[in-house]
């Protein structure tokens, strides 16, 4: 299965710079994955929110990039499971 995922240049509410890329959801707009952190970035397409969660696996980002629905995968695995913040757009 193909990840459902364009890339897009993206400055961060935080200092460095993080590559968002835009997925093919109903739910989600745009996520990206901070290897070294472990933080996942989500922009949901609703709300237009975004929000960091900590300390997510590289595992369970792969699991949602290849998920039939996103949506589905992300509040099964990553919603409610982890701390979160949003950050102001």
């Amino acid at each position: 299965m193909v990840p459902a995922l364009f890339l897009h240049g993206k400055k961060s509410g935080q200092s460095r710079s993080r590559k968002m890329a835009y997925v093919q959801s109903s739910a989600l707009e745009q996520v990206s994955y901070d290897e070294e952190a472990h933080v996942l970035r989500a922009k949901f397409r609703s709300s237009g929110r975004t929000y960091d969660y900590q300390d997510v696996p590289q595992e369970l980002y792969d699991g949602l990039i290849f998920a039939d629905s996103l949506g589905a995968y992300f509040n099964a695995h990553i919603r409610d499971h982890f701390d979160y913040e949003e950050i102001a757009n």
